[in-house]
């Protein structure tokens, strides 16, 4: 299953603080009735409606960015469905004459953010999501 969405997300090239605020009915399915499904019954996206990720990238300096990439390690933590989790993944960042390139995978479970998911339907859910994310961000 892949979702393609708008996020937005902000890093302070001063010192490699990050955060990232994605809106949960931005979500798109190919299948409508999923869409409802992962909504109302999963995510309780009215009550839940973001997932934020903050943190840090690990010795960010503007200096050591190019354009083939150098890799930094975000610690933070992101927060889904009302639980925050720590957050500990290996970030890419390209730097180009218009702006910095971010790619991000990580992989999540829904339990850690206790997100039900009923029996009937289980064998269709993964038991981890994989999460991969890219940024293009511009001054």
């Amino acid at each position: 299953l892949h979702s393609h969405f708008n996020v937005s997300a902000i890093l302070n090239t001063e010192n490699g603080e990050f955060a990232s605020l994605a809106l949960i009915k931005g979500f798109r399915f190919k299948v409508a009735l999923m869409e409802e499904h992962f909504n109302e019954n999963y995510m309780e996206s009215s009550s839940f409606p973001k997932a934020i990720v903050k943190g840090k990238l690990e010795d960010f300096s503007m200096e050591s960015l190019s354009q083939e990439g150098a890799e930094f390690l975000l610690k933070g933590t992101i927060t889904m469905h009302g639980v925050t989790q720590p957050l500990e993944t290996s970030v890419k960042i390209k730097k180009n004459s218009q702006s910095l390139e971010l790619q991000t995978e990580f992989s999540l479970r829904p339990e850690q953010f206790d997100i039900k998911i009923p029996s009937i339907v289980s064998n269709k859910i993964a038991d981890e999501v994989l999460v991969a994310a890219m940024y293009s961000l511009s001054n």
